[in-house]
């Protein structure tokens, strides 16, 4: 099988913490701090809205890990300033809606992706695409459903697993 695309859940695979929202909140102290100043930036035109926005996790990700598109909620800000709204763009437990729209964007068959994910909420991407990966996965289902259980804090044995796919 010729592999074309492959699609990683951020928050627990990518990253080290299991929610980039459990993550702000826990650090709200130094986030106020840095939101503070990225404001201070943006307001008084120190740093674009663009660059405003790459402050937050999924895009800083795109860019710096040169992935070519990511889906993800996003904090509302008003003038500079977060609301404390989030717009949704991917429900919980509802990755299996923007799968089909991905598959279309790229041009692929589910079966030409390899997915990689570590919990409940990615057994979707499991189920649906033609090879999965579980990252230290928090779910049995997944675990059990996954083509391929990686145990280990270096994601050097994801990238080997999937070189050997591909």
């Amino acid at each position: 099988m010729r592999y074309k695309l492959i699609i990683f859940d951020i928050d627990g695979t990518i990253t080290t913490h299991i929610s980039s929202w459990r993550y702000i909140h826990e650090k709200l102290g130094l986030w106020q701090d840095r939101a503070f100043k990225y404001q201070e930036d943006f307001l008084a035109g120190r740093i674009d809205y663009k660059k405003f926005c790459e402050l937050y996790m999924p895009d800083r990700i795109r860019k710096e890990m040169d992935f070519d598109y990511t889906v993800s909620n996003r904090l509302i800000s008003r003038d500079g300033k977060l609301t404390g709204g989030v717009s949704i763009k991917l429900a919980h437990g509802a990755k299996h809606e923007v799968l089909a729209a991905i598959f279309r964007k790229f041009g692929v068959r589910p079966r030409e992706v390899i997915s990689v994910g570590d919990s409940e909420g990615d057994i979707p991407l499991a189920r649906e695409t033609g090879y999965s990966i579980a990252f230290n996965s928090t779910s049995r289902a997944l675990s059990k459903m996954a083509d391929y259980n990686c145990r280990t804090k270096d994601f050097t044995e994801v990238y080997r697993k999937i070189i050997s796919v591909i």
